[in-house]
């Protein structure tokens, strides 16, 4: 694996490499509370099956994109995807994401289909179809409760990081069903996290959620809506206590994937599937690519 810098946007994102240059490109796209260190097995299964697999950190999970970057909408994430390909001197691209990288992968397909080969969404059902069905599913408003409290600024960057961010690790036990995450994934999540403006930055993703008033926010609903028009695999893990899997059932309509859509479910698995049962996760992974690639 290789540290690389990604120019994009006017700023250079830090990014880990693996596998070989001239194979086709994953780019690999992390969520919140993580780091690209979420990717390791997906890093080395990807690469010795000869791709390019690129995982750069998304825009506010760096001191310096934290500072000046203020946006953190649907659309301005598309953007980033996008600047990463040009980065990279790359025009397609495999997408690989997970939680607000699934986000971003959603919104990149369907604002720039043609930069797209494929997008893999993990833990994550149809972005938009899951924010109209909310309203209607109690028990999802009820997972989803933390993003409430995120809204308090001050209040939540201060309690996610007391303690040397223990709440920061209990959530990550609580979305995966008391699963306990690695500590060279955790700790450079929460080292991450703690630098100088980025845990706001991080949060500002889901402040950006509730900006109704601007007019950003409907762009990003009215792109999160439209037809994915690249073939799409969603994976969910059957126990992930922070998005339910049965939501599958309601948000993935076929008539929203043109180019195809393929389900799974990983049944033990919770919301961070590709690090708790990696073998399954880079099955179906593969077993998608490889039927594109082929």
């Amino acid at each position: 694996m290789r540290q690389i810098n990604i120019p994009a946007g006017g700023f250079d994102y830090s990014a880990v490499e693996a596998g070989p240059a001239d194979g086709p490109l994953v780019l690999c796209l992390h969520g919140f509370p993580d780091t690209t260190a979420t990717w390791v097995h997906q890093l080395q299964a990807l690469a010795s099956a000869g791709y390019r697999v690129v995982a750069p950190m998304l825009r506010g999970y760096e001191p310096h994109t934290a500072r000046t970057t203020r946006r953190y909408f649907a659309r301005d994430l598309a953007v980033d995807v996008i600047g990463w390909l040009d980065g990279l001197e790359t025009e397609r691209a495999h997408v690989l994401a997970h939680d607000w990288g699934a986000a971003a992968g959603y919104a990149a397909a369907a604002r720039s289909d043609r930069r797209l080969r494929s997008l893999t969404a993990l833990a994550v059902p149809p972005a938009g179809r899951f924010l109209e069905s909310l309203p209607r599913r109690p028990d999802q408003l009820w997972r989803s409760r933390y993003m409430a409290f995120f809204q308090l600024q001050g209040l939540s960057e201060w309690w996610l990081l007391r303690r040397r961010g223990q709440v920061i690790r209990r959530y990550w036990r609580r979305w995966s069903s008391g699963w306990s995450p690695p500590e060279e994934v955790l700790g450079p999540a929460i080292e991450a996290l703690a630098q100088p403006g980025v845990l706001p930055a991080a949060l500002a993703y889901y402040r950006d959620l509730f900006a109704v008033t601007d007019p950003r926010w409907r762009e990003s609903l009215d792109m999160l809506t439209r037809p994915i028009t690249v073939p799409t695999l969603i994976m969910m893990g059957g126990a992930d206590r922070a998005i339910g899997a049965r939501l599958l059932d309601t948000t993935v309509r076929r008539d929203d994937f043109p180019a195809g859509v393929r389900v799974a479910r990983v049944a033990d698995a919770g919301h961070w599937l590709h690090l708790q049962a990696p073998r399954a996760v880079n099955r179906e992974i593969l077993g998608f690519l490889r039927g594109l690639d082929d």
